[in-house]
């Protein structure tokens, strides 16, 4: 199953290889450096009818906002993503409210990632698609964060 990536750090070299190995593997990956053309980003609600991806990887420490900020603000402003698919990273996870990112849906990792693990975690993100039966996580749209 390909899956529609969006990954979120302010590292180029991070966000790059990480993109370049995702697509390696088939997956259509959308990065950013910041979060800044996201609807939820900008203080609004999330205008769109189907997720931007299947998963979200982000860094912690983003301009503006940390990466759980970020998720919190897509949780209460309505973003059409899977909770549970949200992935933050961060070269200092022991400093991140881990009760919080829990009860948000999100995995925290400890920088660097092994690209074994990240596989792992992709294959978790789709056996989550494929028992929710969800069209919508099926398909997502065409929405990209630049």
């Amino acid at each position: 199953m390909k899956l529609k990536i969006v990954i979120i750090d302010d590292e180029e070299s991070i966000r790059d290889s990480l993109a370049w190995y995702l697509e390696d593997l088939g997956h259509e990956v959308i990065t950013a450096a910041e979060p800044s053309s996201c609807e939820i980003y900008q203080g609004d609600r999330c205008s769109q009818q189907q997720p931007c991806g299947h998963a979200l990887i982000t860094d912690y420490h983003l301009p503006q906002m940390t990466g759980l900020e970020f998720v919190e603000a897509m949780t209460q402003r309505g973003c059409k993503g899977i909770t549970a698919n949200k992935l933050i990273m961060s070269g200092n996870a022991n400093a991140i409210d881990r009760h919080r990112a829990e009860q948000l849906g999100c995995l925290v990792v400890q920088k660097p990632l092994r690209f074994a693990f990240v596989e792992r975690w992709l294959e978790e993100v789709k056996k989550r698609i494929n028992t929710q039966g969800c069209t919508a996580c099926d398909e997502p749209g065409d929405v990209s964060i630049t």
